[in-house]
């Protein structure tokens, strides 16, 4: 399992961080160049600079006086291992039950899907799980009580990119038409939260 507490990750937790090596990607920047690019302090710039260096993202050299940043791309070979979080945090009782009731069991290909809430104890998401090619893709048909009985598809993939894991989420096949409409926001704003959920989750662990 990937070790949130590595050096590496409590790195990339910080989004400025990840602005700052989105930044170091084109040039070597000193501390004051860096800055010019943010609203903050260059002592701020430094603390970031010196944890992305601590994490070995980044390699720091002498230019006169001044000190260069420089992008470390050996630093980002742990990186790809999120991935596996990722999936854990889609598949794996004790993930899962960060938004639902923990099911009893991980998701498999060719089992049922039942997850329930975790204040009511009621089932809200039933179906069934019709692909899981670990870690990269999960497929799953998706019902809930107000759909009436009708069948949609959940589609994760998760794929390996430079620097980190893109996940991607398509929902397809909810009813149409206006009488549907309140439903979809409903879904879209469920989705949402549960997104926010899993990126607050990865802070707090790589904090």
């Amino acid at each position: 399992m990937t070790d949130l507490s590595q050096p590496t990750f409590r790195a990339l937790a910080d989004p400025t961080r990840r602005d700052i090596l989105k930044l170091l990607c084109h040039d070597d920047l000193t501390i004051a160049e860096v800055a010019g690019h943010f609203d903050m302090t260059r002592a701020a710039v430094k603390k970031h600079l010196t944890v992305l260096s601590d994490g070995g993202l980044i390699t720091v050299s002498a230019r006169g006086r001044e000190k260069v940043n420089r992008i470390n791309p050996q630093g980002f070979a742990p990186v790809p291992s999120w991935i596996e979080y990722f999936w854990q945090f889609l598949t794996q009782p004790d993930k899962i039950g960060t938004w639902f009731h923990a099911p009893t069991a991980p998701l498999k290909q060719g089992e049922e899907l039942a997850l329930y809430g975790n204040e009511s104890g009621d089932r809200v998401v039933w179906g069934q799980v019709r692909e899981a090619r670990a870690p990269e893709y999960l497929e799953y048909s998706f019902t809930i009580k107000p759909m009436n009985g009708a069948e949609s598809t959940v589609r994760w993939t998760l794929d390996k990119v430079p620097g980190g894991t893109r996940l991607s989420l398509e929902h397809e096949g909810l009813p149409a038409g206006e009488a549907a409409f309140g439903l979809t926001l409903a879904l879209d704003k469920g989705w949402d939260g549960h997104l926010g959920q899993l990126r607050d989750h990865l802070h707090e662990n790589a904090a």
